[in-house]
């Protein structure tokens, strides 16, 4: 009796967790969480059902499974229509990049340098390129494709090894069968499955949780008989493993607090003036490699009065490293401040490559031509920019194209 009572409440529990799951998902339309759900509530059962039916029953359900799933791309696809355009941008750009890369990749952390680069680079070498990719061009250097992402960074060998080591994880059999080993081995293999389309392993919690899943399994299941390591080898592998982690904790612990101290700094919670002094900087100089750092440094340098120059030193070292929209956008201005107009638009043509459909960077760029003199490059970015679609109508985009239209008109006087 007691047996049946919890089994009705665990089925009312779970039956309550999935409702509620649902209306999250329905409600932030959520494509890859919808994905997920499918795959795992509705093809396991599928595919178990087909197991025991005739090849013909077998061959419908595959037939119709295959047209629901082609509904489902094509439905999920238009659910969001700008983000799946930014989306597929993202993945031709990173493609087309794929083989110069081929075999050791980019290198480990320097995706987020890359990225930006090919994506301004695309739309620069790019003269006709769709309308959708140019409005829904973005500030972004996580592709929503963990598997490609992470073959530029470490390359077909890098890669290939993982794979190896995946296909090693996944063959060790459990010491005993049992529900705890079939739903760690089915969570890590959704959350496989969710990086074709999300960044998922760039989430801290979900890390940990494949960190901690992989633990567990580990301890839970033994490793094929192609590979069994026994005795003293696995005291050996256990010392390793123990001596790398204390070294890696040592080594980033620094670092770590160092982040804290320039966090509770920018947030106004520190404000010892010594420690804001750049020529004397403990901060600065433990993470004057960080380029996220730099850049936050340059733009917080700059807004407490100190030089243009020294702003402008940690914001250029910080493209080293990391690029961003924000940071490119900060440089430009400070040198438009200080009035090299030649450094001010060689950033604002990588803005204006890189994020396309802004209006504010071509006016800026327009007017700096206007102050060089290259009046032939003023004249057809106005022109351009004045038949570009809008992705957002407001009025300050009016604005921004009345004066425009207006400098454009000077520009044709003068002529």
């Amino acid at each position: 009796m007691k047996r049946k009572l919890s089994n009705i409440y665990f089925r009312t529990l779970f039956f309550l967790f999935v409702l509620i799951a649902l209306t999250i998902i329905i409600n932030l339309k959520s494509r890859t969480s919808i994905i997920t759900l499918v795959v795992v509530f509705c093809v396991p059962y599928l595919f178990n059902y087909l197991k025991k039916e005739h090849i013909y029953v077998r061959t419908f359900f595959i037939t119709i499974l295959c047209l629901g799933s082609a509904y489902l791309f094509k439905y999920l696809f238009f659910l969001k229509s700008a983000s799946s355009t930014g989306r597929l941008l993202m993945l031709e750009v990173s493609i087309s990049h794929l083989p110069e890369n081929f075999w050791l990749g980019v290198g480990l952390g320097k995706f987020t340098q890359n990225y930006p680069n090919w994506q301004a680079d695309f739309f620069k070498n790019s003269v006709n390129s769709d309308v959708g990719y140019f409005l829904n061009a973005g500030d972004s250097y996580v592709i929503f494709n963990e598997f490609l992402q992470l073959f530029l960074t470490i390359g077909f060998i890098g890669f290939f090894i993982l794979v190896l080591c995946l296909f090693h994880f996944f063959s060790r059999k459990p010491l005993i069968e049992s529900a705890l080993c079939e739903m760690i081995k089915y969570t890590l293999m959704i959350i496989l499955f969710s990086s074709l389309t999300y960044y998922t392993i760039h989430i801290n919690v979900v890390l940990l949780l494949i960190s901690l899943f992989m633990a567990i399994w580990l301890k839970i299941t033994k490793p094929p008989n192609i590979i069994i390591i026994k005795g003293a080898q696995t005291k050996v592998i256990k010392l390793l493993i123990c001596l790398s982690s204390f070294a890696t904790f040592a080594y980033n612990y620094e670092k770590y607090d160092a982040i804290n101290k320039w966090w509770e700094i920018k947030n106004g919670l520190n404000s010892s003036e010594d420690k804001f002094n750049p020529d004397n900087n403990k901060i600065y100089a433990i993470l004057n490699n960080d380029g996220k750092f730099l850049a936050e440094y340059g733009n917080y340098l700059y807004e407490n009065g100190y030089p243009l120059t020294t702003a402008i030193s940690c914001l250029e070292k910080s493209k080293g490293t990391f690029i961003s929209n924000q940071t490119i956008e900060h440089l430009a201005y400070l040198y438009l401040e200080q009035k090299k107009f030649n450094n001010a638009i060689k950033n604002f043509e990588w803005l204006v490559n890189y994020t396309p459909s802004r209006f504010s960077y071509r006016l800026e760029l327009i007017k700096l031509y206007i102050k060089i003199s290259a009046a032939n490059k003023a004249k057809k970015l106005a022109e351009f920019t004045l038949e570009m679609p809008i992705k957002i109508p407001s009025s300050e985009v009016v604005a921004i194209k009345k004066e425009i239209s207006f400098l454009h008109q000077q520009l044709l006087t003068d002529n």
